[in-house]
C-alpha cells in the first residue's frame, strides 16, 4: 500500500511528517515547562515520562506484535527507558536530599 500523502503545490508530503512535527512541537512545549520547574520535580516528571513511554512500547507489542527484529528492538528500547526512569528518579531523590540539606552537594 502506498504511503498516505497530501498533495501540495510543491509536491507530495507524507502525512507522517505532520504527525512528527506535532510531536516535535509537543516535546518543545514540555521541555519548556520542565525548565521552569525545580530540578527535583523536573527529574521526577521526566522519570514518569520515561516510564509511560516504556509502557507504551510494551503495550504496542501486545496489541500489534512486530516481526522478530523489530520486536526485539522495541523491547530493548522499552528496557532502556525503564533504566532511564530509574536513573532520573534516583537523581530526583538526590536533588531532594541536597535541597533539604540532608546531603551536601557534589
Amino acid at each position: 500500500m502506498p504511503d498516505p500523502v497530501f498533495a501540495t503545490s510543491d509536491g507530495s508530503v507524507l502525512v507522517e511528517h505532520f504527525y512528527r512535527q506535532l510531536a516535535v512541537d509537543r516535546v518543545a512545549r514540555v521541555r519548556e515547562a520542565l525548565s521552569t520547574e525545580p530540578v527535583e520535580r523536573a527529574l521526577s516528571q521526566s522519570a514518569l515520562a520515561f516510564e509511560r513511554a516504556a509502557a507504551a512500547l510494551e503495550h504496542a507489542l501486545t496489541v500489534a506484535p512486530a516481526a522478530g527484529g523489530v520486536a526485539a528492538r522495541l523491547a530493548e528500547q522499552a528496557e532502556a527507558l525503564v533504566l532511564m526512569a530509574a536513573r532520573f528518579e534516583q537523581s530526583a531523590d538526590l536533588a531532594r536530599r541536597v535541597a533539604s540539606g540532608r546531603c551536601p552537594p557534589g
